[in-house]
């Protein structure tokens, strides 16, 4: 979504304004000026998301505690405690901490972003110009807010563990080929999610009804996709190459512009893939401590084949269960207004700088409150 001005008489002469010689006309017309502005960036910033828009919204009030109740979320009764992952600033790496409480409290932060330009820009009722500042405003805060929540999935993805015949196994698996995904990983993949989530004696939990419904990987996993309507998938003998079937290939040749696969939705994210910020920031949870298991194929979940995963030529791909509300985003409302971002004039410019700015901020906390809804593939 693209943030646009128009050039009407009403907007050119509100622009004009803010540039004024008159100190306190032009100081109105800039307070004008930032509450027009605060919706359509709030807009851009809360439809825009991809990997942020899988987080559940919850608001508190300014001067209230910052908490979300679990009773709505989670049969406390059957729960003996949740495991959540969360960050305590922004950028920081999310921690895992067990909760037994009905109300959990949130650590939140402050998101900020300021931009400055030229009065003649304002002078020449440059709506465009000014248009474009706003639009880098909001790219700001998003880049933040998607790596803060990509931050609390790799935690989710990196620490989860579950017990496979009496051992804790991590929700990690490897693809049977390194750097090639092919329809027996996903197969795996989805086994994997059904095997964590069975009852706590390891038989067929009430109501099972959690799959995989989204895959969050890099562009090159995407391709990999693709290539599974054309390339061979399988082998005879290791002759003769074979192809999936005919409707299957169909069904993801078409699905190009609308991508998914076994009735999966696909999630594009650029800084997923070797070498890439996401994948390095998933590397420093998983090498850690922690020695990752990755099955084999014919040796089942939790094999003992280890390793220890390796940004640079090896890539993430994670398995969501988005109908499950897991992931959550708690924000602060304004007092005045009821909105969430606050859009304020900035006071650092003098006179003589020629320059007017406007910063924006919003508080806000992410936080994933079951682990049992995420596993990952690593190819």
């Amino acid at each position: 979504m693209k943030i646009t001005i128009d050039k009407t008489a009403n907007n050119a002469k509100l622009l004009k304004l803010m540039a004024d010689k008159d100190s306190q006309k032009a100081l109105a017309a800039r307070e004008a000026f930032a509450a027009f502005i605060t919706s359509p960036i709030l807009e851009v910033i809360e439809s825009e998301p991809v990997i942020g828009n899988l987080f559940t919204t919850w608001t508190y009030d300014y001067g209230t505690p910052s908490s979300i109740p679990l009773a709505p979320l989670f049969d406390i009764k059957q729960n003996d405690f949740i495991k959540v992952w969360t960050q305590s600033r922004p950028g920081g790496l999310a921690t895992s901490s067990n909760s037994d409480v009905s109300e959990l409290m949130v650590m939140t932060y402050a998101l900020q972003s300021a931009v400055s330009f030229p009065l003649n820009y304002l002078r020449a009722a440059r709506v465009d110009v000014v248009a474009a500042y706003l639009q880098r405003m909001a790219q700001e805060f998003l880049y933040k807010q998607e790596a803060n929540s990509f931050a609390v999935l790799a935690a989710v993805a990196a620490q989860s563990q579950f017990y496979y015949k009496g051992v804790l196994t991590n929700q990690i698996l490897r693809s049977n080929t390194q750097g090639r995904v092919i329809p027996q990983d996903l197969s795996l993949l989805f086994t994997l999610m059904s095997r964590v989530n069975s009852s706590w004696v390891g038989g067929t939990p009430a109501g099972a009804s959690r799959a995989i419904t989204t895959l969050v990987g890099s562009p090159e996993f995407h391709q990999q996709i693709r290539n599974m309507a054309f390339e061979p998938l399988n082998t005879v003998s290791n002759t003769y190459p074979l192809g999936g079937p005919q409707e299957f290939r169909e069904d993801i040749y078409k699905s190009v512009g609308n991508p998914s696969i076994y009735g999966m939705e696909l999630i594009n994210v650029y800084d997923m893939g070797k070498g890439f910020p996401y994948n390095i920031v998933f590397s420093s949870y998983a090498n850690g401590p922690t020695v990752y298991q990755y099955p084999n194929f014919g040796q089942g979940i939790g094999s003992t084949t280890t390793s220890v995963f390796s940004p640079g030529s090896e890539q993430l791909v994670l398995g969501i269960d988005k109908r499950q509300d897991f992931l959550a985003r708690l924000v602060e409302t304004n007092p005045d207004d009821g909105s969430t971002l606050s859009v304020l004039t900035d006071n650092q410019w003098s006179v003589r700088s020629e320059e007017i700015g406007f910063y924006a901020k919003l508080r806000e906390g992410r936080v994933a409150l079951d682990g049992r809804n995420v596993v990952g593939l690593v190819f």
